[in-house]
């Protein structure tokens, strides 16, 4: 925990001390796709998040992200003279380290990088009113992304950014479980500062 605190200290130091380096601090939202059999009759999710970006060269930027997303379905099912409408949903929220390398300073700035951190898994499921957990756990995974940034001004821009989550979910106690992977589509409000 010391080793934690005092790396902590260590960053906060250098962001704090090196009045020229850029900060961006943006908010976004998702449209998001569970890719695979798992994801092969369930509809489209949504969300958003913020992130943060630490550039430690002017090309080369480390940073932390955090998202939440909500795939929703209902469904209405009939049998004989029973019918009930059963609604299910997955949430995934993404907590990430990531590392982006820009090709450009300025302007247009196209750029790609890696995430890598946890994935908490959660949900629930409803039918005729009684509504039932999911118990949540967390995943390690990766998400490697490619994207690019356009700025109105020296402060404000877009950034416009896919991104493939590749979660280690997988249960070797269920045959047939695999680890779940999403295709996102991001874009969002960035807001820059320090710098030049």
């Amino acid at each position: 925990m010391k080793k934690v605190f005092l790396s902590l200290l260590l960053i906060s130091g250098l962001v704090v001390f090196n009045s020229s380096a850029q900060i961006q601090v943006g908010a976004f939202g998702t449209y998001n796709k569970i890719l695979g059999d798992a994801g092969e009759d369930a509809p489209a999710g949504f969300g958003g998040g913020v992130d943060l970006k630490y550039f430690v060269t002017p090309k080369f930027a480390i940073g932390l992200n955090a998202g939440y997303i909500q795939h929703s379905d209902e469904q209405s099912i009939s049998i004989g003279p029973i019918s009930y409408t059963l609604k299910a949903t997955q949430t995934i929220i993404p907590v990430t380290v990531n590392a982006d390398y820009f090709f450009t300073e300025e302007g247009f700035r196209p750029y790609v990088g890696l995430g890598l951190g946890l994935y908490a898994l959660g949900g629930s499921a409803e039918a005729n009113g009684v509504k039932v957990d999911a118990d949540s756990e967390s995943k390690f995974g990766f998400a490697p992304h490619l994207g690019a940034q356009y700025f109105f001004n020296k402060t404000v821009g877009l950034d416009l950014n896919v991104k493939y989550n590749y979660i280690l979910s997988k249960d070797s106690d269920i045959e047939g479980s695999e680890d779940l992977t999403t295709f996102g589509v991001n874009l969002g409000l960035v807001f820059q500062f320090g710098g030049k």
